[in-house]
């Protein structure tokens, strides 16, 4: 199993909007990790288990564990050296 980030994300969000070009920079030099985008207004479930606010990014390991879940808006080298944390 790859290691993966869980994007969540509504369209009123306005840092969510934000995250769009951080995380382009982010797939780019990371492009082995697969990518999910949850809009919370449609599917709550992940939001509502991780008591994240908006924009978050959930990062799991290669074991499917999650590792750690970033809450608000964060630049590209912040999400890169979390994910350098993990197996």
């Amino acid at each position: 199993m790859n290691r993966r980030i869980v994007r969540l994300t509504a369209p009123w969000c306005a840092p969510c909007k934000d995250m769009d070009k951080v995380m382009e920079v982010v797939k780019t030099n990371l492009p082995s990790i697969t990518y999910e985008v949850v809009d919370v207004d449609k599917d709550p479930t992940l939001q509502i288990q991780t008591r994240a606010g908006l924009p978050a990014l959930l990062i799991y390991n290669s074991n499917g564990h999650l590792h750690r879940t970033l809450s608000g808006l964060r630049t590209a080298n912040e999400i890169l050296e979390e994910v350098s944390k993990i197996a």
